[in-house]
């Protein structure tokens, strides 16, 4: 049996068909291959992309972890460091001032404030002192008007001081000026005794006081044998007189700023050989039945520290004797040296003593030339006061009247 024979347009279409389909899986992979590597290479980049980004992101976050970290330790280095130097410069700033400060404060201290302020401590211990004596006085002032009154005596001389009138409202001061502003212990002391005399005389007015009130009394004896012996820091005039002898260094003259002709304290000074007069003349009041009677016993007129000084030097005061002694004695005039104000000092005081000349008939005879010839006498005959050993004890007699 013969087989059919195929015809070619057939066999083309099958091949065709078949050659297709082997063309379009072929093409298809290669396609799809070529799809997948364009795919692969786009997703690649895109992944790529992606990752770079993110991982960009990890790394950006990470390196300014790490470098937030690394600028952090290497600033707190830095910083650190010039916070470290600039305190020590600091410290070292302040050590310099602390040590400059020290120095130079010590040295101020030293040079100056130490020597004031031992000054005024052995001012001070001699105010207390001086208040513990006045306390004292006053109580020995009530136990003797007990005693007294015990013993029926009713006559008394008071020795006060112009410090009863404090700083004075008007110059020169007379009996009828306002007392009890004291400035200092020693005239609060004489304030209170005479209150207590006035309540006393007004109690029993049987009692026959006399009140003397005294301006600052100088000088000594003329036979230079009773004077002042001081035993703690002296007043003015036997201050002077310490210094011509090489007791003492310099005068401390408190205040040159006060409203008197040369800025310095004026006072009313005294002999004492006229306060003495002065009691004599008040004993004989007393023995009248004067009941309380009060006197001012000054001379009227006010020295300034600076006269007084200069009454020791020769200057102004023509008193040679003095002069020549001075020199003879210590070769050189009064040292002094100006220092602040002292509390409790007034500027200017001075008396009015016309009561006592009109009722007592007494005044003062004595100027300030004799104060300071006789209170220098006293000085030379005994240096060492009332300790002195030296011949005129056994040689003088106290001969003279007053």
């Amino acid at each position: 049996m013969n087989t059919p024979v195929s015809h070619p347009s057939q066999i083309s279409e099958t091949n065709k068909g078949a050659i297709g389909s082997q063309i379009s899986e072929t093409n298809k992979r290669a396609i799809g291959s070529q799809i997948s590597e364009t795919k692969k290479g786009a997703i690649g980049s895109q992944i790529s992309e992606t990752n770079k980004g993110a991982i960009g992101s990890q790394i950006s976050e990470t390196n300014k972890g790490a470098i937030g970290s690394q600028i952090s330790e290497t600033n707190k280095g830095a910083i650190g460091s010039q916070i470290s130097e600039t305190n020590n410069k600091k410290g070292a700033i302040r050590s310099q001032i602390s040590e400059t400060n020290k120095g130079a404060i010590g040295s101020q201290i030293s040079e100056t404030g130490f020597t004031d302020l031992r000054n005024r401590i052995t001012e001070l211990r001699n105010r207390i002192t001086d208040l513990r004596n006045r306390i004292t006085d006053l109580r020995n002032q009530q136990r003797c008007n007990k005693v007294m009154k015990e013993h029926s005596v009713k006559n008394l001389i008071f020795s006060s001081s112009c410090t009863v009138y404090g700083d004075p409202k008007y110059l020169p001061v007379d009996e009828n000026h306002p007392t009890g502003g004291c400035t200092n212990p020693y005239g609060k002391t004489k304030f209170f005794i005479e209150e207590i005399l006035k309540d006393l005389w007004k109690a029993d007015p049987d009692w026959n006081i006399v009140v003397l009130r005294y301006f600052n009394p100088v000088g000594a004896h003329k036979s230079g044998r009773i004077g002042e012996d001081p035993k703690c820091i002296p007043n003015l005039m036997p201050y002077c007189a310490q210094i011509l002898v090489g007791k003492m260094k310099e005068l401390k003259v408190y205040g040159n700023d006060y409203d008197t002709p040369d800025g310095t304290g004026v006072r009313d000074y005294i002999h004492i050989s006229d306060v003495a007069t002065g009691h004599v003349a008040a004993q004989t009041k007393v023995e009248e039945k004067c009941g309380l009677k009060i006197y001012n016993l000054g001379t009227g007129q006010g020295y300034s520290v600076m006269d007084m000084i200069n009454a020791w030097t020769g200057q102004g005061y023509s008193v040679m004797d003095m002069i020549n002694a001075f020199s003879a004695a210590a070769g050189k005039p009064v040292k002094y040296r100006i220092i602040g104000r002292r509390p409790g000092d007034v500027a200017s005081t001075y008396s009015k003593p016309d009561l006592a000349a009109k009722e007592l008939g007494w005044k003062a005879t004595r100027g300030l030339n004799t104060m300071c010839e006789d209170l220098w006498r006293w000085q030379t005959m005994n240096p060492d006061g009332f300790n002195s050993n030296g011949p005129t004890h056994k040689k003088h007699k106290l001969t003279q009247k007053i």
